[in-house]
């Protein structure tokens, strides 16, 4: 998959697998792991309703008795936020969308905190001291930026590709 719209948030796509042999009969199938997609959760499911991660390698048996095309294979995409501690505790969800960065705080503070953008050759964008509870910041170009909170706990950092 090299390209994905920009603003989706759940993509289906069907998979369609051709038998060219006649009466070959049960087969295993290795699917390989999708990488390289941040934010993304990648599902493949079967046409038995089966769901597999399609971020790991899996073994599927398959009946190719028959020459043809088997349907019903799927792979979902869907767009997830990313948080910088597990959402339970999650004190802040950082995400972007058409091409902004957006820091959200979930819980209610008055703490100032420090907001710091910097791309991937190092050089900081942005650097803001806030106490409000939404932060967005438009960037330059479509890429991977390097987010870091810091606030009176230790700094979090977190990667997020920014598709513009």
């Amino acid at each position: 998959i090299n390209i994905l719209p920009n603003d989706f948030k759940r993509l289906v796509i069907p998979i369609g697998i051709e038998v060219y042999a006649d009466g070959v009969g049960p087969q295993t199938m290795e699917i390989t792991g999708l990488s390289d997609m941040p934010d993304i959760k990648a599902t493949l499911i079967t046409p038995d309703g089966a769901q597999y991660d399609a971020t790991q390698t899996h073994q599927l048996n398959i009946d190719a008795s028959q020459p043809g095309t088997l349907e019903g294979f799927q792979l979902v995409l869907e767009r997830v936020a990313t948080t910088i501690e597990p959402m339970e505790k999650s004190i802040y969800t950082v995400y972007s969308e058409s091409g902004i960065i957006k820091v959200r705080y979930n819980e209610q503070s008055t703490t100032e905190r420090t907001i710091t953008i910097t791309n991937m050759n190092g050089t900081v964008l942005c650097q803001q001291q806030s106490r409000s509870d939404n932060f967005n910041y438009q960037v330059p170009v479509s890429g991977m930026y390097i987010v870091t909170i810091t606030d009176e706990k230790a700094p979090k950092s977190h990667k997020l590709v920014v598709v513009k």
